[in-house]
């Protein structure tokens, strides 16, 4: 699987998990006001979701930034390998004209 849609694919996971235990609590104060632990516990979780989900974010844009250097880096590394092969050609060629 392409790397940005699994990204796309693990973020709307994730929302999805939120929205599900949100809707659950919300379903709990509506029809069981009495058990405040249990929603109380979901607040939480919610929460704590919101949080993964901020890092999830975090580390897809920083996999993103790390994909585009690395791509920048290997069309360099191309251009420097091609411009060594040239000079290499160059190097060959005046030292055979120096050893006439």
């Amino acid at each position: 699987m392409d790397s940005e849609l699994y990204k796309l694919q693990i973020k709307a996971q994730m929302g999805q998990q939120y929205f599900k235990v949100k809707a659950s609590r919300q379903e709990l104060e509506q029809n069981y006001p009495h058990k405040v632990e249990l929603i109380e516990s979901m607040k939480e979780s919610e929460l704590e979701l919101l949080e993964i989900q901020a890092g999830i974010r975090i580390f897809c844009d920083a996999l993103t930034s790390l994909d585009k250097r690395t791509f920048q880096l290997e069309a360099l590394n191309l251009k420097l390998e091609v411009r060594n092969q040239e000079l290499e050609k160059l190097n060959q060629s005046l030292t055979e004209k120096v050893n006439l």
